[in-house]
């Protein structure tokens, strides 16, 4: 039993973006008003057929995607978005802080905002408050993490435009009733955060769970074939040796008790 586990999947994958986007930037002379704070993300829907990164994401039956959260089969993401947040807040560093403490006396829970991660302004949602600090749900990474408030910014509403990027997913051929300590070992090898890979998605159809194929770059042969096909078949092979025991053990039985009913008469 796989204890650590608890579904099949939560990976997320970063798919790689073209780095033109028809996101403006505020300049050092805007000001900053109520209505530029972003209230809530699109859904993810939406971004099927967005055009910003050029070929709508849906129209794609493969692309490029890096693993960024990994713990069992599932999650993807796309971005450039690190670079363009440090570039708007270098924009506008200068502007008088909004006093997001006094935002956050309010209900701030589903609240889009920017959280400071290794000097980069990075996309979030808050999702509970925990003591003087919030739980974030990085929506284009798909991890949470605990934040102070002095790392936490409202977001502006160009950078709500686009809805999280981080999708969950599942690889399309590996059944979670076949999971095991070996399968999780092989594939936490494989899936390694940062690591590129070829993602094919095999269906649109429920967006909150999306089937996935994932190629290592340069294989035709997605990872389940590449890493575990040699052990599906060893293990095809036992359960038919396995198979072949029990029907030669029905056998002796059957003789047995025809035997003994030829003796008995």
């Amino acid at each position: 039993m796989v204890k650590r586990h608890a579904s099949v999947g939560t990976f997320t994958v970063l798919r790689s973006l073209q780095t033109s986007s028809s996101m403006g930037l505020l300049s050092a002379s805007d000001t900053l008003y109520n209505y530029e704070i972003a209230t809530y993300y699109k859904e993810q829907e939406e971004f099927l057929n967005d055009s910003t990164f050029g070929t709508p994401l849906i129209e794609h039956a493969r692309f490029q995607a890096v693993v960024t959260n990994w713990s069992t089969p599932d999650h993807f993401h796309q971005t450039d978005m690190d670079r363009k947040m440090d570039v708007f807040y270098n924009e506008t560093k200068h502007l008088p802080n909004v006093n997001f403490e006094s935002m956050t006396r309010i209900n701030a829970v589903g609240l889009p905002v920017a959280v400071l991660i290794n000097q980069k302004w990075t996309r979030g949602i808050i999702t509970c408050k925990v003591d003087n600090s919030f739980r974030i749900l990085h929506v284009d990474v798909g991890i949470q993490t605990i934040e102070q408030l002095d790392r936490i910014r409202p977001l502006y509403c160009q950078f709500a435009e686009l809805p999280p990027l981080a999708f969950k997913c599942y690889l399309r051929d590996l059944k979670h009733g076949v999971l095991n300590e070996y399968i999780m070992q092989k594939l936490d090898r494989v899936m390694v955060k940062d690591k590129e890979f070829d993602c094919e998605i095999s269906s649109w159809d429920k967006i909150s769970s999306l089937p996935v194929k994932m190629y290592e770059l340069g294989s035709s042969v997605d990872v389940i074939d590449v890493h575990l096909s040699s052990y599906f078949k060893k293990q095809q092979r036992r359960l038919a040796q396995r198979q072949r025991d029990l029907e030669q053990q029905k056998q002796r039985q059957k003789w047995y008790v025809e035997s003994e009913s030829d003796e008995s008469m």
